[in-house]
């Protein structure tokens, strides 16, 4: 995803009308499902990467990843190597939330004004809420609010979603 102008001029660029109100409908909808009320955190702090991985862990848990694979390979390595990316501020972990309960997740590492999606997932039981679209489209806003990113690269695998977002590929 190319990265420039406003988060406003990108979503009015590269979605039609009519995507732009299911976007912000089904934004709506899960903000209303939300009973202890929807949240969107940023973490890139040293001190906050081991509670990210805790919240995030619960989210895998309950992902449909984490009901059919072993999610806690190399969890040790991957929390060293964050808080390494956070010591040098280049760790940025999303998470989307219903109060305290973790509803989906996005990590990655940003460098050189590029943010890489390492890893992403959602609970699979609020899946027709979009918890997954909507943390894409909070994250991408973030990048747009930080001025300095330029891309976001989604990573390897071709996956509905990164088409859905992508600008360029």
């Amino acid at each position: 995803v190319r990265i420039d102008g406003s988060f406003d001029d990108f979503f009015a660029r590269e979605f039609s009308r009519r995507r732009r109100h299911e976007l912000r409908r089904e934004a709506r909808r899960l903000e209303r499902v939300c009973q202890q009320g929807l949240e969107f955190s940023v973490f890139s702090h040293p001190d906050h990467v081991d509670n990210y991985f805790d919240l995030v862990d619960k989210v895998i848990k309950a992902s449909w990843q984490g009901q059919r694979l072993a999610h806690q390979l190399g969890r040790d390595k991957r929390i060293i190597s964050s808080h390494w990316l956070a010591e040098n501020s280049s760790f940025r972990g999303y998470l989307l939330s219903n109060g305290d309960k973790p509803l989906a997740f996005v990590y990655g590492r940003l460098a050189d004004g590029i943010f890489l999606a390492e890893k992403s997932g959602y609970i699979a039981s609020w899946a027709k809420f979009s918890p997954g679209k909507n943390i894409w489209y909070r994250l991408i806003d973030d990048l747009h609010s930080i001025g300095s990113v330029r891309w976001m690269d989604f990573g390897v695998y071709d996956l509905w979603y990164k088409e859905f977002w992508s600008n360029e590929s």
